[in-house]
């Protein structure tokens, strides 16, 4: 009502955000008021800090989704589905913090990590008003075997006429009846029977003093991935009330409502089926869907992607998206390994490249890693087994070295191979000439071993008119004065 009469003050809602930006392996995580109330970014800033330890950090961004896309995305909505009339009121699958392995929102993150179009994936949600009565009228009808006031009507009308004995009463709602009056009934999230967790019970453990109506979509500029989008959130249904995804193709309204920050609600006719465009939620069924997952409860692939710091980061793992950019120029000495998906069954490997424009490329690819002039003030070290390719990486690093850093960059060869031979030809590839590189092969074919003049004596000798002896022990002085 609050939505079209005026005067009445609407509640507060809010929303929780996700983007992957397009071309990039990283999500950011927003939260902010949303459509309707009075809650400004500072009021929602300070509760939610005051929420979380110290030492965990929050940025303020002033992130404006219709900045995304330049057309209507490809929408998915999720919709949740009651097994019968006002299932509802039962609940979905709860968030566990202390027991679960994995992020509920996983097979969520992974979809969209594979992707290379930007992804939005939304959840706006606000309180729900207290039914209570309304609960308490819903177990009344289950206790007669009926799911609506109608049907209850019906029942009764029909006992009225045609008779009913007290065990065919008794045996109507025994699936439906709490473990502590003489019924039981398997649930899905437990793999068994566990008591209370009828429809009955379950009304009660849905809390109907602190719901709220939550509206969950998603748009993205990659077809495929919003279809496959589709069935990401399904792990999360409950025994009577499911949700399903539904893949709304270029939807210009539902993209309105996203970009207005607004609940989905039911129309008219949406209202009286099982299946409606919103859910009703309590608090633990609401951390399903707006908690930032920790690290450890993520897929490999979409580890990364999320910046977190994990407890025990896996040699497999793909780097955080921000360590990437520190490793971006310099001498590149290959490429991260990462559980992201390849562009082939077989990626090209380093040592079998066959034209300079594909080595141009694996330059430019997000996984290669590279040591600015800063990194290499320290010592590496590369091992591996013979025929592995250290000579080959080796090359690279210099021919990298070259082109993206300033100063000389020395190769010695102590095994009298023809690793600097080979050097010259790839400089000479790439390059296009030898003009900037100096080769100097020891000893010389006629067995001399050239003379490296460190210190320059002419300016004392032939511009001072010293000797050489006493320009050798200026210099030996000035020397020992420097260091």
């Amino acid at each position: 009502m609050d939505l079209h009469i005026p005067g009445i003050e609407s509640s507060p809602n809010f929303e929780f955000i996700i983007y992957k930006p397009e071309d990039e392996a990283q999500f950011k995580f927003f939260i902010g008021p949303g459509e309707y109330g009075d809650v400004t970014c500072d009021r929602l800033e300070s509760t939610t800090r005051s929420q979380y330890p110290e030492d965990f950090e929050f940025g303020r961004e002033n992130f404006d989704i219709t900045d995304i896309f330049d057309d209507v995305p490809d929408m998915v909505r999720w919709e949740g589905v009651e097994e019968k009339r006002r299932d509802w009121m039962t609940t979905l699958s709860s968030f566990d913090n202390e027991a679960i392995e994995r992020s509920p929102l996983s097979n969520l993150l992974e979809t969209i990590i594979q992707s290379d179009g930007a992804v939005l994936f939304q959840a706006v949600f606000g309180p729900r008003a207290d039914w209570s009565p309304k609960a308490e009228r819903q177990k009344g009808n289950l206790k007669q075997g009926v799911h609506t006031t109608g049907g209850l009507f019906l029942r009764t009308l029909l006992d009225g006429v045609l008779g009913v004995s007290d065990e065919e009463k008794q045996e109507r709602h025994r699936s439906d009846t709490p473990h502590e009056i003489g019924g039981s009934i398997h649930d899905s999230q437990t793999a068994g029977y566990r008591s209370g967790t009828g429809r009955m019970g379950q009304i009660d453990l849905k809390d109907p003093s602190h719901t709220y109506n939550v509206t969950l979509r998603a748009a993205t500029s990659d077809t495929e991935c919003a279809r496959n989008l589709q069935d990401s959130l399904n792990q999360l249904s409950g025994k009577f009330y499911s949700i399903e995804g539904n893949y709304l193709g270029t939807n210009e309204p539902e993209y309105k409502r996203m970009l207005s920050h607004g609940i989905t609600y039911p129309n008219g006719f949406e209202s009286l089926t099982r299946r409606k465009p919103i859910f009703v939620c309590n608090i633990n069924e609401l951390s399903n869907f707006i908690t930032v997952p920790s690290i450890d409860t993520l897929p490999k692939a979409s580890r990364g992607g999320t910046g977190g710091r994990p407890t025990a980061q896996s040699p497999l793992t793909s780097p955080n998206e921000e360590v990437f950019k520190e490793f971006s120029t310099g001498m590149t000495i290959g490429h991260a390994v990462t559980a992201l998906r390849d562009d082939s069954e077989e990626p090209d490997k380093i040592s079998t490249i066959e034209s300079k424009n594909e080595w141009w490329d694996h330059l430019a690819k997000r996984e290669a890693l590279s040591l600015s002039a800063d990194h290499l003030t320290q010592h590496y070290i590369r091992a591996a087994t013979t025929g592995s390719g250290k000579t080959v990486a080796t090359l690279n690093d210099m021919l990298t070295s070259h082109h993206n850093l300033e100063g000389p960059t020395i190769l010695i060869d102590p095994k009298d191979g023809e690793m600097c031979e080979n050097y010259l030809r790839c400089h000479r590839t790439l390059f296009g000439n030898l003009a900037d590189v100096e080769y100097i092969q020891i000893p010389e074919a006629d067995g001399k071993v050239p003379g490296m003049p460190f210190f320059d004596l002419r300016p004392l000798t032939e511009g001072a008119g010293r000797t050489r002896e006493t320009a050798k022990q200026d210099i030996i002085d000035h020397y020992f004065q420097v260091l």
